[in-house]
């Protein structure tokens, strides 16, 4: 699941999601959550902005949504 993209608690997350719901996250998925849980360079207390089309099916809700939820709200130095 791309371990070298995520903290240990992120890949246990990941792990967990996986087998909760018993979806396995593809590359693309989890190269894009990586993507966006990047943080903005000049100000690393906030998410980079990002643009991203995926093609009905995707799993933007199913995968994508719930795992970057998830992880943005244990994320350490938020607001």
């Amino acid at each position: 699941l791309g371990a070298q993209k995520f903290t240990l608690e992120q890949r246990v997350a990941l792990h967990v999601f996986a087998g909760e719901t018993g979806m396995i996250p593809f590359k693309k998925q989890v190269d894009l959550l990586a993507k966006m849980l990047a943080s903005e360079p000049s100000d690393p207390s906030r998410f980079r902005d990002l643009v991203v089309q995926l093609i009905m099916g995707g799993g933007k809700t199913a995968v994508i949504a719930t795992i970057f939820l998830y992880l943005a709200a244990k994320r350490k130095g938020q607001a």
